[in-house]
């Protein structure tokens, strides 16, 4: 199953996703992240609208509980499910 850029920022405006991608250095990270606010504490609300045009996404970690970003290129699965079949 493909999963596209703008499938998993939707699933990520509707709950806590987990992600695993490959991190700049070449190491593998995994990743409990979120865009829906109710998942975000209120003094850390993005200020501004998000705008992401790239291939960067910015995210919440709730495991650190800080602003994350990567790029989608290098996620291999979404909740278990491999994005590039």
């Amino acid at each position: 199953m493909t999963i596209m850029r703008e499938d998993l920022v939707d699933r990520l405006k509707q709950s806590v996703v987990n992600v695993v991608f490959t991190k700049a250095d070449g190491s593998e990270r995994t990743m409990n992240c979120t865009l829906k606010l109710e998942n975000i504490p209120e003094d850390q609300h993005p200020k501004t609208t998000i705008k992401s045009e790239s291939d960067q996404i910015r995210v919440f970690d709730t495991d650190i509980d800080a602003w994350r970003s990567f790029n989608f290129g290098s996620v291999k699965t979404i909740d278990g499910e491999s994005v590039h079949d």
